[in-house]
């Protein structure tokens, strides 16, 4: 039986220096479960400090990491939905 897929979604804004640290948190926590694989997508909206590069980055080393990319700021509620 294939594993099921967990999507993690995780909003930023000017988030830069918490980027990894959310990763870490957690990549540790998947995989400690083992039916499962899973997935970071990360939703950037619009940062100006440099969160972008700190998530590409992240995308380069992991496959399983994802990222969105919006144009501007369009707010909590429009990013994660």
């Amino acid at each position: 039986m294939p594993k099921k897929l967990i999507t993690v979604s995780v909003p930023v804004y000017n988030e830069k220096e918490n980027i990894r640290p959310a990763y870490e948190r957690i990549t540790a926590v998947m995989e400690g479960l083992a039916n499962y694989d899973y997935e970071i997508v990360y939703f950037d909206d619009g940062s100006t400090d440099g969160s972008r590069e700190r998530i590409e980055a992240l995308c380069a080393e992991d496959s399983r990491v994802k990222a969105v990319f919006y144009t501007r700021n369009f707010g909590y509620s429009k990013t994660v939905f």
